[in-house]
């Protein structure tokens, strides 16, 4: 059986759902029961606050595994999709967080703090 998709924040995009059923078929080759997951998808919890920190609104996709679940804020259900991709089927060591990169703007305050004046 497939996953089981939920929403209150419109439909899944097509594209979406085709590769959806892609990605169940690669979670059964790797031993992987798609039936225990559950996708729901509604609007972020803040959308009005959204707007002032990002250009496009959120969406909330909350992921239910068995008794588990987890929550990623995303603009789209392809970008989702990508994120849900490389947590469930992706090799172990490519799953675990990347360092991010340190912002041009936080190396600057950095390098005003650390560097003695006259250098």
């Amino acid at each position: 059986m497939p996953i089981k998709l939920q929403t209150a924040a419109g439909a899944f995009d097509p594209i979406f759902l085709k590769r959806l059923a892609r990605l169940e078929q690669e979670m059964a080759q790797l031993d992987i029961d798609a039936e225990r997951f559950v996708i729901s998808k509604s609007m972020a919890a803040a959308p009005n606050l959204a707007l002032i920190y990002r250009s496009t609104p959120q969406i909330d996709y909350t992921v239910f595994v068995d008794d588990e679940h987890f929550t990623v804020s995303l603009p789209d259900d392809l970008t989702f999709l990508k994120y849900f991709c490389a947590r469930c089927i992706a090799p172990e060591e490519a799953a675990r967080p990347q360092p991010r990169r340190e912002s041009l703007m936080r190396r600057f305050g950095r390098w005003l703090v650390t560097t003695p004046p006259g250098e």
